[in-house]
């Protein structure tokens, strides 16, 4: 996409505030306004060419980010996905907000709205992943599943998995499991906990009865 394509009057785009090193954000990322302004340099020069635009243009936003700045570096700015998708960070769902190809990132959002005070953050890209249906991995995955979380935590993040499946699904699931094999009295493992999975709580009953 060229620069000039998104930096129109009264379109909301990303800001990213300039980076203090490779790993640092200084400032969490914001949702600006452009301002009634054409990009231009800071001292009233003409317009740069397309190869200047990185190095040299500023934007006119409406208002101030929440660090004061009220003129941005085109560089800066992201145009917002107008196609969102949803994606899976650190097991919770996301959607995508925003996106830079060359830098491989994404900019993910936890808010549904589209105003100034929406929550973003930006994380490497090859963080994230598709979210998968819960109810088609295969025996190998669930037992794997099962070696990844602590059942009955009552903590979140002790669901966090490597098999694109949301902590709070996981959770679900485990305490339907836990219940199971409590009131079965039936020793807990990587093997139950999948049969578990696959044929549902009947199926040790109909074990029994066998």
């Amino acid at each position: 996409m060229d620069y000039k394509d998104f930096i129109k009057p009264g379109e909301k785009v990303i800001h990213l505030p300039e980076r203090m090193d490779d790993s640092l954000w200084p400032y969490e990322p914001q949702v600006v306004t452009i301002g009634q302004y054409r990009p231009y340099y800071t001292d009233d020069t003409p317009d740069p060419t397309p190869e200047e635009y990185n190095e040299c243009c500023h934007v006119e936003i409406e208002g101030e980010t929440t660090y004061g700045e009220s003129q941005l570096s085109l560089e800066s700015l992201l145009p917002i996905v107008k196609e969102e998708k949803e994606v899976l960070y650190n097991s919770k769902l996301y959607k995508t907000y925003g996106y830079d190809e060359e830098d491989d990132y994404a900019v993910l959002i936890n808010d549904e709205s589209m105003n100034d005070d929406v929550e973003l953050m930006v994380v490497d890209a090859d963080e994230c992943c598709e979210h998968r249906d819960i109810d088609n991995l295969s025996r190998e995955e669930y037992m794997q599943l099962r070696s990844q979380i602590s059942v009955g935590s009552i903590y979140t993040s002790d669901y966090i998995n490597t098999l694109g499946l949301t902590s709070d699904e996981v959770q679900s699931l485990s305490d339907e499991y836990l219940e199971c094999i409590e009131t079965r009295d039936i020793p807990d493992s990587q093997k139950t906990f999948a049969d578990f999975c696959i044929y549902g709580e009947d199926y040790f009953d109909n074990c029994k009865k066998n």
